[in-house]
């Protein structure tokens, strides 16, 4: 139990100052000494994640995803600079991430979307780690910046995305802030996703036509699962999902399940 006038400072804090305080309650107990100093500095300045990467003792443990060689070396060269950050592996495809996933057991996941070459690509990885390892997190650098992409993306598990070529501060700050709750974006995937919640009139007059059984097909599609997934979901043959989204994509005005999801996210 922490000394009532400490535990007074903390109630002060500002949200993101008492996430950072809790965060280490929990998990360095040992380390409570350094709370007043911690505390101290976060009232004065908010929240300061440069600052912050010099408590060491916070060690996250990341893996990468990345067939662009280059580009995979200067992201290793980003988190050598910050002492609490260790890469505890590199790989150039996700099927090579899934099979050592058991052993790693990484904090974040840096991975790119498009891995040529690979078997599996970002938005399959990360939904199989998911299904099996949830509390794993991801952290998507890609160059695509169209909108079925980000929202198939966030939908399968991710939880910061940055456009390469837009990475708007230090790697390693906005990795600090992504293991303490917050979600970074780059402006432009920022500026597309609150775009994306203005819904045209006439793609909700389209989803008003959906029965509420066309309604959760739709929803399972949107959120990764296959047909076969959604017939045992359902409890129906796939056949019947497949009438499903036949009559889906007629009412919606579609061609096939990306443009659906589009539509419906959009």
């Amino acid at each position: 139990m922490l000394p009532e006038p400490l535990q007074k400072e903390i109630r002060n804090l500002s949200p993101e100052g008492r996430l950072v305080v809790q965060h280490l309650i929990e998990h360095y107990q040992a380390q409570i000494a350094t709370l007043e100093e911690l505390i101290r500095q976060i009232k004065d300045q908010e929240f300061v994640p440069d600052h912050y990467s010099s408590f060491s003792f916070m060690e996250i443990k990341v893996s990468i995803v990345e067939d662009d060689l280059s580009f995979q070396k200067w992201i290793l060269e980003e988190l050598a600079s910050a002492p609490n950050i260790r890469c505890i592996s590199r790989h150039t495809a996700g099927e090579e991430l899934l099979a050592q996933i058991p052993e790693l057991q990484p904090d974040i996941v840096i991975m790119d979307l498009t891995l040529h070459g690979a078997r599996l690509d970002g938005i399959e990885t990360m939904l199989r780690v998911k299904l099996h390892y949830p509390n794993i997190n991801f952290f998507v650098i890609s160059d695509h910046n169209t909108e079925d992409k980000i929202f198939e993306a966030l939908k399968v598990g991710a939880g910061a995305y940055l456009q390469k070529g837009d990475i708007p501060k230090k790697l390693t700050t906005l990795i600090q802030q992504f293991y303490l709750g917050g979600a970074p974006m780059s402006p432009g995937i920022a500026r597309r996703i609150i775009d994306s919640f203005h819904k045209p009139a006439d793609d909700l007059l389209l989803l008003d036509q959906l029965t509420p059984k066309e309604e959760e097909v739709l929803e399972y599609i949107s959120n990764g699962f296959l047909n076969k997934e959604i017939a045992e979901k359902l409890k129906v043959v796939e056949g019947t999902v497949k009438l499903h989204l036949h009559r889906i994509y007629k009412k919606l005005q579609v061609n096939n399940r990306v443009e659906a999801i589009r539509k419906y996210l959009r």
